[in-house]
């Protein structure tokens, strides 16, 4: 649920969310010193990705200027994203169950 997060990221940090999609943020921003510093870029993200996606189909269908909005777009655009996400999960799968074998071994 990224509700709560992208609120409290919002009052923290206003626009840091868009920066980061753009590139616009300092070295000293996104340089950390220790892995459990670094934030959830995908989390962070996901708001503004889903704000772009309703923006797009209010301006393509509000307008005669564009083509219309192809729903199965958003829809690949939205499974390529949980695809990457889910891969993750196998990753995390992995070294557990190599875990699990050499603890057994």
């Amino acid at each position: 649920s990224f509700g709560p997060l992208f609120l409290e990221m919002n009052r923290t940090y206003p626009l840091k969310g868009l920066r980061q999609i753009f590139y616009l943020v300092s070295p000293s921003e996104s340089v950390f010193e220790n892995h459990a510093d670094v934030p959830n870029y995908v989390e962070e993200a996901l708001p503004y990705f889903f704000i772009a996606i309703l923006l797009e189909a209010i301006l393509s269908t509000g307008t005669g200027l564009a083509p219309r909005f192809r729903i199965n777009d958003g829809i690949s655009s939205v499974s390529a994203g949980i695809m990457s996400e889910m891969m993750k999960l196998v990753v995390v799968v992995f070294k557990f169950s190599a875990y699990v074998w050499v603890y057994d071994h």
